[in-house]
Order: C-alpha cells, then sequence, then structure tokens
C-alpha cells in the first residue's frame, strides 16, 4: 500500500493528502481531497484518476478506503496495460 506523505487544510475544509505509491523502482504521489459531505459522511476522491472516489465515516477511514481504491485503480490499469497517471 502506498504511504502518507503530507496533509494540508484550505479555507474550504478540504484536506488535500500527498499519497506516495510505490511499484518497483517508480514512485508515484497522488493528492487526495477529503471533504465532508451534508450528512457527516466524509468523501475522499483522486483527481488525476478519474472516478476514484471512496468515503469513511471518519477522515481515517476515508483515507484507509481511498488509499485501497487508489491500489486496485492502479492494479486495474496495469492488468489492461493502459497508462498510469500521476499529478
Amino acid at each position: 500500500m502506498g504511504r502518507l506523505l503530507t496533509k494540508r487544510s484550505d479555507a474550504l475544509g478540504v484536506l488535500r493528502i500527498e499519497h506516495r505509491q510505490r511499484k518497483d523502482a517508480n514512485t508515484r504521489r497522488y493528492r487526495i481531497l477529503i471533504e465532508q459531505d451534508e450528512d457527516g459522511v466524509f468523501v475522499a476522491e483522486c483527481p488525476v484518476l478519474p472516478g476514484c472516489v471512496s468515503q469513511g465515516k471518519t477522515r481515517q477511514e476515508a483515507l484507509d478506503n481511498i488509499q485501497d481504491a487508489i491500489q486496485g485503480y492502479l492494479e486495474s490499469l496495469r492488468k489492461h496495460r493502459e497508462p498510469i497517471p500521476f499529478r
């Protein structure tokens, strides 16, 4: 699984996280945005990976879930020999 690098919050309450995914000798960083919706659920997305969205009851749960989602997304791209986007 990836490694959490940095956390920052902006004025809108969006948590920005740098996530480093390591595979072989390649290292890629993915920005993760986490926002709390009107129902109190934390929604996490990785903007550079279209459709890579997850959620959780807490920020930590959302972060754990999006890390799993990123890993699965990248595995699917590799399996189908699709280019792997980053940043």
